[in-house]
């Protein structure tokens, strides 16, 4: 008879479960997050010089006069297949130009920025991210999970110069570097409105005559005003160091992001 009755309760505890997660699923299958990136500081160091000369760079904004600061159009989401499983997905992009008279020369590949020149500059970086996330603990109050994925920052550097009116040379270099990278994520929900996320990747790789590391961490507050829609602020860090053999040249690219979250959060 006791046996009976615990399996009663086995029974309707695991029914209840598969309830409460058949509700979650049906509010909480694909989420879709569209909103600003507003980077309030953002800062690089650039450079493409020979082995010779590693070590050389370029800071955008100190030697360019590259803005600071840029508000860009930032996409991320979810879709959520199994209790446990899902997959993440993001996509922004971050453009920054400059115009400055030179105080000192600059190198690039084989050409030379002589001091008093005009230059033209501008960095333009696309960042496309894929993640599966394995949500080893998840209930009604808190998701817990480990992540693996592909993070793609697809980047073009611009300069263009000019001596007394005279063009002197005009460079522009792209690279797309593709790093794997692991993950964890928290989410706890407040109030059955309110949640707070956070997340973090980071990941280093050396293959041949490519070099990168990254780190990206996430924490954002999101209240759901109504059934299907939400709306969050947040905080973003995002750092990365890539250099890569380009002909003869060591093409690198060190940038540091921070700035604040602000979208609407879709819910299917």
């Amino acid at each position: 008879m006791k046996k009976r009755i615990i399996g009663a309760a086995s029974l309707v505890l695991l029914l209840a479960s598969s309830n409460l997660f058949a509700d979650v699923l049906e509010n909480d299958r694909f989420n879709l997050r569209l909103g600003g990136f507003i980077v309030t500081n953002t800062e690089a160091t650039i450079s493409f010089v020979s082995p010779a000369l590693a070590g050389i760079s370029i800071n955008t904004t100190r030697d360019l006069s590259m803005n600071d600061t840029t508000n860009v159009f930032r996409l991320d989401g979810y879709y959520r297949f199994t209790e446990q499983s899902s997959i993440d997905f993001s996509y922004y992009r971050v453009t920054r130009d400059g115009n400055t008279v030179l105080d000192t020369e600059i190198h690039w590949g084989e050409n030379i920025y002589p001091v008093n020149a005009n230059l033209d500059s501008s960095l333009n970086t696309d960042t496309y991210k894929i993640a599966y996330v394995w949500s080893f603990h998840h209930d009604e109050k808190v998701e817990i999970g480990l992540s693996a994925g592909l993070h793609v920052t697809s980047f073009n550097v611009k300069l263009k110069g000019t001596l007394n009116d005279i063009p002197i040379h005009d460079d522009s270099n792209s690279a797309t570097a593709p790093l794997p990278v692991v993950g964890f994520k928290l989410n706890y929900n407040i109030t059955p409105k309110l949640m707070w996320m956070n997340k973090i990747e980071v990941f280093y790789i050396k293959i041949d005559n490519f070099k990168g590391n990254f780190s990206d961490f996430m924490t954002a507050l999101e209240y759901r005003a109504f059934d299907k829609i939400g709306f969050g602020v947040g905080l973003n860090s995002i750092n990365s160091e890539l250099e890569l053999e380009e002909g003869d040249g060591l093409l690198s690219l060190d940038t540091n992001n921070l700035g604040l979250l602000a979208y609407a959060s879709i819910y299917f």
